[in-house]
């Protein structure tokens, strides 16, 4: 269209056919616009009709100008009709264009004229395919209970037999052969001690046997408030409060390995841990420099205590680990539920052989 379609109070849209022309392919049915409206409220142009394609968006243009499809149907088609406002009074060309079937309309754009004479009728369209099969009925109600039927006679009982005469007794029987021999008796009292034999001749000194491991023990207690990253350090020796990693906590709760060794038997006891959650306590090593920035160089030996609502539990590790002097040793403590481990005491022990 020239520009876009009027308000309401002041145009009126008049959708006349004029030619009936449907453009379709032998394989298509055809297409007819019947009528078309405009919603001056929301500027758009709906186009009833039938035999449009569902599958397919149609091309929709007045007088050459496209205007925007927002929806279609079979039998209706939406559009914007903007930005075309206050179009000049005259009769446009209105069509419709699918890639197979197109159809065609003549719309009158000013005040509408007289009301025309009743077209003739027109043909009756073909009959409908027949609807569906409806569903089954509710089952009708039971019918009434037939009367019951008579009583069979009982049958007659049968007579108790006659109880038959007791046998008579029968003979002795011949006397059996002897039994086995008795149990032997009990052994007699134990005779009185003799004299002491003369003292032996001393044995040769055995070898001398490899030296005893060295035990590290300590009691260790949490904090009341155990605040992220849950990882916390104690003295491997003694008894020490455990500290928040830091460099100074690393330094200060670190002790000097004295010698090389292979530690071993590391077991560890957690007290009043609340709950089901875990904590991880590690046998660590670091070096002096290591130990002023806060950091741990390696874990040695390492076990997992699951808590069992407040009662004792205890984990230990099977693994042995070789400590090279010089070095330092520690005590590593990491928990996943901080509230469950918050002021419980840890003992840890190891050899160290």
């Amino acid at each position: 269209m020239r520009s876009s379609l009027p308000r309401l109070l002041r145009f009126v849209l008049a959708a006349i056919l004029v030619l009936g022309a449907t453009k379709t392919s032998p394989a298509q049915a055809t297409a007819t616009i019947r009528s078309a409206a405009v919603d001056f409220t929301n500027n758009t142009l709906t186009i009833y009709g039938t035999g449009f394609d569902a599958a397919n968006q149609p091309t929709v243009t007045v007088d050459g100008h496209s205007f925007a499809v927002q929806s279609f149907t079979a039998t209706s088609i939406v559009t914007t009709i903007e930005p075309y406002t206050n179009p000049p009074a005259g009769t446009y060309l209105l069509q419709v264009t699918y890639p197979h079937v197109s159809a065609q309309f003549y719309l009158a754009v000013g005040n509408a004229g007289p009301q025309g004479p009743q077209g003739v009728p027109g043909t009756p369209g073909a009959t409908g395919p027949a609807g569906p099969t409806g569903s089954t009925g509710p089952i009708g109600p039971a019918g009434p209970t037939g009367p019951t039927g008579p009583t069979g006679p009982t049958g007659a009982t049968g007579a108790a037999g006659a109880t038959g005469p007791a046998g008579p007794t029968g003979p002795t029987g011949s006397q059996g052969d002897a039994g086995p021999a008795g149990p032997t008796g009990p052994t007699g009292a134990t005779g009185s001690q003799g004299d002491t034999g003369a003292t032996g001749p001393t044995g040769p000194t055995g070898a001398t046997g490899p030296a005893g491991g060295q035990v590290w023990s300590s009691t260790t207690t949490l904090p009341a408030s155990i605040v992220d990253p849950y990882e916390y350090v104690a003295a491997p020796t003694g008894l020490s409060s455990a500290a928040l990693q830091s460099g100074s906590s690393v330094s200060g709760e670190s002790l000097p390995l004295p010698q090389s060794c292979t530690a071993s038997n590391f077991s560890v006891t957690v007290f009043g841990a609340s709950g089901t959650s875990q904590m991880t306590v590690a046998l660590t090593t670091t070096s002096a420099a290591s130990a002023q920035l806060g950091n741990i160089d390696a874990i040695q030996l390492s076990c997992t205590a699951t808590a069992n609502n407040g009662s004792p539990v205890t984990c230990t590790s099977s693994a042995t680990a070789a400590l090279t002097a010089p070095t330092y040793v520690n005590i590593f403590i990491s928990a996943s539920d901080p509230a469950a481990f918050a002021s419980n005491t840890i003992q840890t022990s190891f050899i160290c052989q």
